[in-house]
């Protein structure tokens, strides 16, 4: 999977803050392959997406969404941060769950370098002529492309329910770590919108959401037990 950077970008300077680490992190051997380095092992790919339509994706709007994939995900990992010790300390979560919940924190949303969702999100949040309605034919793309990123990433609540034969939705439960994740998502948004915590955006939007009684239980333990989400 290939990242588009522009030349004035550099995931050294703009994409990651490295700073979100502590340097004491850094030395601790349990942790050796989620480090700093390991991190920026994963982010530093100055390459344009190879094969596709320049006239896509050397646009300023191409740029403007990128940056906006770079902030998204920076957050979910400073709000990762946050709370990964705590967790660990308090046996929330075991070591073995701690390190699947770092690695995907690290490729969260790596989905939307892909074709079938980066076009799709482009021509919908950030089209060329603003303040336009998308087309019906965009729109279909789009439902497609927010339907795939679904389907293939646990941390979304959809992706936990089951439809039945004769139509019924059933939600299962939610497994911790992608509990974990999805808070960190959300709370993520408050770097970019100011006062939009995980918090604000689970008691706005928790009557619409489609939960089983454990996965919304978990939610509520874990946004009581860290109200800076």
């Amino acid at each position: 999977m290939i990242h588009y950077l522009d030349d004035e970008d550099s995931y050294e300077d703009d994409w990651f803050d490295n700073d979100m680490i502590d340097d004491e992190e850094e030395d601790e051997e349990d942790d050796n392959l989620y480090t700093l380095e390991a991190l920026n092992k994963h982010l530093n790919c100055n390459e344009l997406f190879i094969g596709w339509d320049k006239s896509i994706v050397e646009t300023k709007e191409a740029k403007e969404y990128c940056k906006y994939l770079r902030t998204h995900i920076t957050g979910v990992f400073k709000s990762w941060q946050m709370i990964k010790d705590t967790l660990l300390q308090d046996n929330d979560i075991t070591e073995d769950e701690y390190g699947w919940i770092q690695l995907h924190v690290i490729c969260h949303d790596n989905s939307k370098y892909d074709k079938d969702e980066f076009i799709p999100y482009l021509h919908a949040f950030y089209p060329k002529t603003k303040n336009t309605k998308m087309s019906n034919e965009q729109q279909k793309e789009y439902d497609l492309a927010w339907y795939y990123h679904q389907s293939i990433n646990p941390h979304h609540w959809q992706y936990w329910l089951l439809i039945r034969d004769e139509g019924n939705i059933v939600p299962m439960d939610m497994n911790k770590k992608s509990i974990i994740e999805m808070l960190c998502d959300w709370s993520s948004f408050q770097y970019i919108y100011p006062g939009r915590s995980a918090n604000k955006w689970y008691n706005d939007n928790k009557d619409i959401m489609i939960l089983s009684d454990n996965t919304r239980t978990l939610i509520e333990y874990y946004l009581a037990k860290f109200p800076e989400l």
